[in-house]
């Protein structure tokens, strides 16, 4: 992602309601400058998924399956198979994928890394 991108909400929608568990995905669409001074879009179902599990850091935090991030909560982890940040906040955990739409990005994961920690802290602070 560049300097002269810009992310937007398209849409969202929310899964059904479990017990304890609160869920909600937003469709993001990229907006990109191309080297010849030309605009264009991408909207491929990338977006933001965020769960948050009331009570569920006994048996949905596992900070050893994934790499530390500091800063975030009481502890949180890159969960690298699932492409998300797990965010523990008590007995409660928080789960961020932000898999934005980029353009041409060398390394797609840490790009989906960085705004993922971005979004956690975001939402944190409003908790």
């Amino acid at each position: 992602m560049n300097s002269s991108s810009t992310i937007t909400v398209a849409d969202q929608g929310q899964p059904g309601p479990e017990q304890g568990v609160n869920s909600c995905f937003y469709l993001q669409k990229g907006y990109f400058t191309e080297s010849d001074g030309s605009h264009s879009a991408l909207l491929s179902g990338a977006g933001a998924s965020l769960t948050y599990i009331q009570g569920g850091a006994d048996y949905d935090y596992s900070p050893r399956s994934g790499s530390p991030i500091t800063g975030l909560g009481d502890g949180a982890y890159w969960d690298d198979g699932s492409n998300r940040v797990v965010v523990r906040k008590g007995s409660d955990v928080l789960q961020v994928s932000d898999v934005i739409p980029v353009d041409a990005a060398s390394d797609l994961k840490v790009s989906y890394q960085k705004a993922s920690t971005l979004l956690a802290g975001k939402i944190l602070a409003h908790l």
